[in-house]
């Protein structure tokens, strides 16, 4: 994914209801083994700031599917991922 393209993609929620989301970084995780996703379906909360949505890429027979982040541990190695981007194109 180039910096400034936004790559579009349908999400399929487990009942059945089908979203257009903007892909904002998808990295890999060596230490876990595992593919992220950062997306958002464009909402913003009541300060303003756009809500952001964090998966895990699993590959299944059917395609790709999102599933929850699981650790503590995790979820504190894709925060330094995202603050490090933000810092990145802050400058």
């Amino acid at each position: 994914m180039e910096n400034n393209e936004r790559v579009k993609i349908n999400i399929m929620s487990k009942d059945g209801v089908e979203k257009e989301a903007t892909v904002l970084l998808y990295f890999r995780l060596t230490e876990f083994e595992k593919d992220y996703v950062v997306y958002t379906y464009g909402e913003t909360d009541a300060n303003g700031l756009e809500t952001l949505y964090t998966s895990t890429v699993v590959d299944t027979e059917d395609g790709r599917v999102f599933d929850k982040i699981e650790s503590d541990k995790e979820w504190k190695k894709i925060k330094e991922v995202m603050k490090s981007v933000i810092k990145a194109n802050r400058n």
